[in-house]
C-alpha cells in the first residue's frame, strides 16, 4: 500500500507494463488503487499482442476478455460463457488520477473537427488537372502540395463500382487476406491481421493509440488492388522502378485506420519523397522541414524520432505549446486529395475518421543525391553500387553521378562531408598532384626556381581553403585550385534540370524543363558539374585581353596529368598568381580589429569606379549554356531567374529564416514570371555573383599591425636595423622573418633579439589558436550575441583585386548588388548609398522609374539570390522581422539607400571627412 501512495500514476503505468497477464492479476488483489491500475484497457491490449499477435477478433468492447477468449464464441460452441466483469465498490470520490482521466478523453474523443486553427497557405492546393508533369517538376517537387480531384479515373474511387475501396468492399473481397498492422506500442512493431479481423476492430475500438493497417505487400497478397489505381502521372520519375522486386525496398503501401490513429513524427526511409492519396475519410498533416527537429519530439538519430508518443498525444499536449514561430506547416487531406511529401521533411498524419489511403516513395531527379548520401551513410555502399551496375547502361548520366558520389569511399573516406573536410585542405594528399600540374608545365617550374633565390623562406605548399574546391598557394607565387564535382549550388540550374532528360520514368510524358533548350544531351551532367571551371577559365581569359590588374592572372589550365583513363572525375584546375601580401577584407575586420572609416569609403570608390566598370564592362562571348540558351542573351539571365523562383520556396522554408508571417506571402510577391525583374535597358554582363568580404583582396596599411608592433619592442638600432631588411625583402609579417636564416650575416641583430621575436610569434600564435580561450560557436554570451565584431577600427585598408570566378553568371548588373550590400557592406546605409552614388551605378538604377520600383526590384533579388542574403539581411535590419509585409520589408531595407539618388551625387571625399563620433560594432553575419 505504500508503494502505491509514493509512484506517480504514470510510473505506476509504466511498471505495469514490465508484468505479463498473471502478473497483472495477482497484483490488482493488492488494494484498489492497483486494481484499477491493472485493468486498463491499454495495458491489455499490450497483452493480447503479445500473446496473440494478429489472431483474434475484437469482442465485447474489453480487451481483457479478448487476452482470455481471442475469438468470441461460436453458435456451435458448448463451452460456458466468459464471466462477467469483476467489480469494486468504491466511493466516486476514493480514486483521481489525472493521468488515467486524460487518456479515457483521448480513448473516446471525437477528433472530426480536431483541424488546424486557420488555412495555412504555406502549402498550395492544386487542381491536378492544371498540372503538368513539367509544371510539378519546376514549382512543386521540392515543396509539400496538396493535389486535389486527382483520382477522378480511378476505379477504386468510383462510386458504385465494384472495385471502390470501402472497408466493406475490400472485406467481401479479401477479409481473408492478412495484412500488416502496425501501431506504437512497445511490443513487436508489426502483427498481421486478417481484413475482416481489422474491420471488425476498427469499428468497435475505443483505443487512444488505434491498431492501422500499414501493408507494404498488398500488391502481392492482393495483386487486383494494382489495377484499382493509377500512378498520377507527376510523379512520373522513379529510380526504384528500374529495380528488381528481389532488391527493391518496400516503397508503396495500404493504408487503412480509425480515427484517432495515424504515423508519428518520421522522415521516409532512405530519403525518399513521397506520395500519399486517400480514398475514404479525412487526415490532418503537419510538416517540417528538413533539419528542423519538430518541437517536443526525442530524436535516435539524425533523422528517426523515437515513437512513444503518437500523432494525437503530440497534438494535444505538444502542439497548443507552440509559438507562432513554431507552428508546423499544416493541411487537411480531403478524399480524392493527393499529398506530395518531398524528400527530408518531417511530418506527422492524424486521422480525423476512418481513412483509406493509398501510399508511395520515389526516387525522381531532385532527391536522387540525398537517396545515396543516405544509402552511403548507411553503409550501404554495395546496394548504390549495384544500382549504378543496373542503370548505367541506359541512363549514362545518373549512371555517372552515382559514380561520383561513391567517389569519397573509393579513395578511403566516409562520405562527401569527410572528404572535403579532410582531404581537401590535407597538403600530402595534393603535392604529388600539383607536382605532375608543374612538371607537365615548364614555364612554371622556371618561375618556381627564380623565385625561390630570391625569397627562399617561403612556404612550399599551403592549403588556402578546406571548401568544395580545394586551393592551395605554392611558394607564395603560385594558387592552384582544384575543382570538385561537389561545386553545384551555385550552377546554372539544379541537377536535377540535367538528369530527367535522362531519368527512368514510369510512363511517356512531356520531358519537364525549361522549353526548347532543354533537348537532351548526353554530355550535359558534365557540363553543368565542370561549369564552374569553363566559368573560371573563360573570365581570366577575358580579363587577360584587357590586361587589368584588378584580379590574379592565370598562367595555367587544364586537367590533372596521368590520371587513370577510367578515372570518374578528370580533376580541372587553375594556375592563378598570388601576392602573400593581400588579405581578405573578412580577414582584416575579423583579424586586425576593423578598418578605418575612411577605408571603407575608399573600397566603396574602388568597387564604384574601378571594379564594376572594368568586370561588367567585359565583353559577354555568345557561347551555349549548360541547357543550351546562349548566356550572352537576356534569355540566359531570365531562366537563371526563373528556375531560382520556382524553387525559392523551398529554399526559404528550409533554411527556416524568414518568419512563417512573411513565407506565407512570398509566393504573392514574388513575380510568377522573372521577364517581369527585367527591362528593355537591362544589359547583359557578367556578374561575379559572389562578391563578398572573403573573396575582395587588399593590403593592410596599419600602425599597429603584428611586424609593427613585434618590431617596436625592440632596442633602437636592432629595429632600424631590421626595419630596413624587411622592407627590402618584402616582409611583411612576423611569421616571414622568424622564417630566414641567418639574421645576423645580414642585419647584424643578435641572438636575444632574434629570441624575443621568435618567443612573441608564438605567444601571439598560441592565443590565436587554442581552443580554450577561441568562443564557443554553439553558445551565446549572456547578451545573447557572441559574434560581434568591430567594423570601425584603426586599420586602413586598401582593396587591390578580386578572386573566385567559378559562380560567374550573366545578366543584369543589379544581381551583383546583392552580395555586396549585405556581406561586403554589412547593410551600412551610408556606405551602400556611396556606392549607388558612383557614376556607373547611378547610370545603371537611373533605368528604374522610382524609389518604390527599385526597392521591389531589389527585394525581389535578394529574395532568390542563391548567396542566401536572407539571413544577413534579417541580421543587419532586424527590425525587418515585425514588419507586416514584404513590400514594407523593401522599403525599410532599400529606401534608405536609393532615397535621393536622382539628385547630384556629393563627391566621395565628402564622405572620407565624415567624423565618426562612435565606431560602429555590428554582429557578424551568419
Amino acid at each position: 500500500m505504500l508503494l502505491s501512495t509514493q509512484l506517480t500514476d504514470h510510473l505506476k503505468v509504466y511498471l505495469t507494463l514490465l508484468l505479463d497477464a498473471k502478473d497483472l492479476l495477482s497484483l490488482s488483489l493488492v488494494c484498489r488503487t492497483w486494481y484499477i491500475f491493472c485493468n486498463e484497457e491499454p495495458l491489455w491490449m499490450i497483452q493480447v499482442l503479445r500473446k496473440h499477435q494478429g489472431n483474434f477478433t475484437y469482442h465485447s468492447f474489453a480487451w481483457k476478455h479478448v487476452y482470455f477468449r481471442p475469438r468470441p464464441l461460436s453458435p456451435s460452441d458448448t463451452s460456458p460463457p466468459p464471466p462477467p466483469r469483476p467489480s469494486i465498490s468504491m466511493p466516486t470520490n476514493a480514486f483521481t488520477s489525472d493521468f488515467l482521466y486524460r487518456r479515457y478523453c483521448r480513448c473516446h474523443m471525437n477528433v472530426s473537427t480536431f483541424t488546424p486553427p486557420c488555412i495555412d497557405s504555406r502549402i498550395p492546393r492544386v487542381a491536378i488537372a492544371g498540372v503538368t508533369p513539367t509544371t510539378f517538376f519546376r514549382e512543386f517537387a521540392r515543396r509539400p502540395v496538396l493535389l486535389t480531384d486527382a483520382m477522378a479515373s480511378w476505379p477504386s474511387f468510383t462510386p458504385g463500382s465494384p472495385n471502390q475501396w470501402t472497408m466493406e468492399k475490400l472485406v467481401a473481397r479479401f477479409g481473408d487476406i492478412l495484412c500488416r498492422v502496425t501501431h506504437n506500442l512497445d511490443v513487436k512493431a508489426a502483427v498481421r491481421m486478417t481484413l475482416s479481423d481489422f474491420a471488425a476492430y476498427a469499428a468497435a475500438q475505443h483505443d487512444d493509440s488505434p491498431l492501422y493497417i500499414f501493408d507494404p505487400h498488398f500488391g502481392a497478397s492482393m495483386p487486383s488492388l494494382l489495377s484499382d489505381y493509377v500512378i498520377p502521372n507527376v510523379f512520373n520519375e522513379d529510380l526504384l522502378a528500374v529495380l528488381p522486386l528481389e532488391m527493391r525496398p518496400d516503397f508503396r503501401w495500404l493504408v487503412v485506420g480509425p480515427a484517432r490513429s495515424g504515423a508519428s513524427w518520421h522522415v521516409d526511409p532512405a530519403k525518399t519523397s513521397a506520395w500519399n492519396a486517400l480514398l475514404v475519410g479525412r487526415k490532418r498533416w503537419a510538416l517540417y522541414p528538413p533539419g528542423r527537429c519538430p518541437p517536443g519530439v526525442t530524436l535516435l538519430d539524425e533523422d528517426t524520432a523515437s515513437p512513444a508518443t503518437s500523432s494525437l498525444d503530440w497534438f494535444l499536449h505538444v502542439y497548443p505549446t507552440l509559438s507562432d514561430a513554431d507552428r508546423p506547416f499544416e493541411v487537411v487531406q480531403e478524399p480524392g486529395d493527393v499529398i506530395s511529401v518531398p524528400s527530408g521533411w518531417w511530418h506527422v498524419v492524424l486521422n480525423l475518421e476512418f481513412t483509406i489511403a493509398v501510399t508511395q516513395n520515389v526516387v525522381d531527379s531532385h532527391n536522387v543525391t540525398c537517396f545515396a548520401h543516405d544509402l552511403i551513410a548507411d553503409g550501404n555502399v554495395e546496394r548504390l553500387t549495384h544500382i549504378r551496375s543496373l542503370v548505367a547502361p541506359t541512363h549514362p548520366s545518373l549512371g555517372h553521378l552515382l559514380s561520383l558520389h561513391t567517389m569519397p569511399v573509393d579513395e578511403g573516406y566516409l562520405n562527401e562531408p569527410a572528404m572535403v573536410q579532410h582531404a581537401f585542405s590535407e597538403t600530402t594528399t595534393w603535392q604529388p598532384r600539383i607536382r605532375s600540374v608543374f612538371a607537365d608545365t615548364p614555364n612554371l617550374v622556371n618561375a618556381i626556381e627564380a623565385h625561390l633565390t630570391r625569397h627562399p623562406w617561403t612556404r612550399p605548399i599551403q592549403a588556402l581553403t578546406s571548401r568544395v574546391n580545394p586551393t592551395f598557394s605554392v611558394h607564395d607565387l603560385f594558387v592552384v585550385k582544384w575543382f570538385s564535382p561537389l561545386n553545384r549550388l551555385w550552377g546554372e540550374c539544379h541537377e536535377a534540370h540535367v538528369l530527367t532528360l535522362d531519368f527512368p520514368k514510369l510512363q511517356s510524358s512531356s520531358t519537364p524543363g525549361q522549353g526548347p533548350q532543354d533537348s537532351p544531351n548526353p554530355s550535359a551532367l558534365s557540363r553543368l558539374l565542370e561549369a564552374a571551371f569553363d566559368m573560371e577559365q573563360l573570365v581570366y581569359t577575358l580579363m587577360r585581353e584587357i590586361a587589368t590588374s584588378l584580379a590574379p592572372s592565370m598562367v595555367a589550365s587544364g586537367y590533372l596529368p596521368d590520371r587513370p583513363k577510367n578515372a570518374i572525375w578528370k580533376w580541372p584546375y587553375v594556375v592563378t598568381t598570388y601576392d602573400p601580401a593581400a588579405t581578405s577584407l573578412a580577414h582584416a575586420v575579423k583579424t586586425h580589429g576593423g578598418l578605418l572609416r575612411s577605408s571603407w569609403f575608399g573600397l566603396v570608390e574602388w568597387l564604384g569606379q574601378d571594379w564594376f566598370p572594368m568586370f561588367h564592362g567585359l565583353q559577354v562571348p555568345s557561347r551555349p549554356g549548360v541547357l543550351g540558351t546562349d548566356i550572352a542573351s537576356i534569355q540566359w539571365y531570365i531562366q537563371y531567374l526563373q528556375r531560382l523562383r520556382d524553387g525559392c520556396f523551398a529554399v526559404h522554408a528550409s533554411n527556416q529564416v524568414i518568419p512563417a508571417r512573411l513565407l506565407c506571402q512570398l509566393d504573392s510577391y514574388l513575380p510568377r514570371n522573372a521577364a517581369t525583374l527585367v527591362t528593355a535597358a537591362t544589359p547583359v554582363v557578367l556578374l561575379h555573383q559572389d562578391l563578398t568580404d572573403e573573396n575582395i583582396l587588399g593590403h593592410v596599411r596599419n600602425a599597429s599591425s603584428p611586424l609593427v608592433a613585434a618590431l617596436s619592442t625592440l632596442p633602437p638600432l636592432d629595429r632600424t636595423a631590421l626595419e630596413a631588411y624587411c622592407s627590402t625583402h618584402g616582409i611583411q609579417s612576423v611569421d616571414d622573418l622568424i622564417d630566414v636564416e641567418p639574421w645576423e650575416d645580414e642585419t647584424g641583430t643578435s641572438d636575444a633579439t632574434r629570441w624575443k621575436l621568435f618567443k612573441q610569434f608564438h605567444v601571439e600564435s598560441a592565443l590565436a589558436t587554442s581552443f580554450v580561450l577561441a568562443p564557443d560557436p554553439n553558445q551565446d554570451s549572456e547578451d545573447g550575441d557572441d559574434d560581434r565584431v568591430n567594423l570601425d577600427g584603426d586599420v586602413q585598408w586598401t582593396p587591390c583585386l578580386v578572386i573566385d570566378f567559378a559562380d560567374t553568371k550573366t545578366g543584369d548588373p543589379l544581381w551583383d548588388l546583392i552580395p555586396v550590400v549585405f556581406s561586403m557592406l554589412h547593410g551600412d546605409i551610408s556606405l551602400c548609398r556611396a556606392l549607388l552614388q558612383s557614376p556607373y551605378w547611378t547610370s545603371v538604377i537611373a533605368t528604374h522609374s522610382n524609389k518604390s520600383s527599385l526597392c521591389h526590384v531589389l527585394m525581389h533579388l535578394t529574395l532568390l539570390h542563391p548567396s542566401q542574403s536572407i539571413p544577413a539581411l534579417f541580421h543587419h535590419f532586424p527590425g525587418a522581422r515585425t514588419l507586416a509585409t514584404w513590400e514594407d520589408v523593401a522599403l525599410h531595407v532599400f529606401g534608405p539607400m536609393v532615397d535621393g539618388l536622382s539628385s547630384n551625387c556629393a563627391p566621395l571625399n565628402n564622405f572620407h571627412d565624415e567624423a565618426v563620433a562612435t565606431k560602429r560594432t555590428v554582429s557578424a553575419a551568419p
